[in-house]
């Protein structure tokens, strides 16, 4: 697996809000740590139920994260966004990732972020060395965090990750059953992280 982080924060970077809804009120956040039963009415679960084991790890009650947003979709490419043999096609999905209630303090940190972006790259590089045509990458957001369940109520600053994961191949199939591969790793190193000791709240917003 090829596994990097970045940080966009700049003004006109994409932003998290957290709660959110759609403009059109189909859909809105859920807080799945807290109702992990949700899992499976979500429409992204219920066509690619791979995502859902992934998203079930991410919101257990051992693991730093909880869950804000996500979605899958498939690509045909006229080249390959790394370089492969035959990779025609490939599926991608991401997870928008806030620290959970217990780390709530973190929520404001930069630092804090930045090293767990770090370390969820590395290990997933390490551990996925023999995970052919995937990639992840995770990228560090602003995210704002209303003081109540309303989403034009007053907010705070904070920021998340967001976790892209993609499998590529010559065939449909062979992207999904690869991008598959890159859930399960995930599902299996990214809950068992810990935050770093020296990791501390600041004002700091980019």
């Amino acid at each position: 697996m090829d596994a990097d982080y970045s940080i966009e924060l700049g003004p006109t970077a994409p932003a998290l809000e957290l709660p959110w809804q759609d403009p059109d009120g189909r859909c809105g956040y859920v807080n799945l740590r807290q109702q992990p039963h949700r899992i499976a009415e979500l429409d992204e679960v219920q066509s690619y139920p791979a995502l859902g084991e992934l998203l079930r790890a991410l919101n257990g009650p051992h693991s730093p994260w909880q869950t804000a947003k996500c979605d899958v979709w498939c690509e045909e490419q006229e080249s390959a966004e790394i370089e492969l043999p035959a990779a025609a096609f490939s599926q991608h999905c991401y997870v928008d990732l806030i620290l959970s209630d217990a780390h709530h303090a973190l929520r404001n940190s930069l630092p804090a972020h930045q090293e767990m972006a770090r370390r969820s790259a590395h290990l997933l590089e390490d551990q996925g060395e023999e995970l052919d045509a995937t990639a992840a990458e995770i990228v560090i957001r602003r995210c704002y965090f209303h003081k109540d369940d309303a989403a034009d109520s007053p907010s705070e600053d904070g920021y998340c990750l967001t976790l892209y994961l993609s499998g590529y191949g010559a065939t449909p199939p062979q992207a999904a059953e690869r991008w598959q591969a890159a859930l399960q790793l995930a599902a299996c190193c990214l809950p068992g992280l810990t935050l770093p000791d020296s990791a501390a709240p600041d004002g700091e917003v980019g």
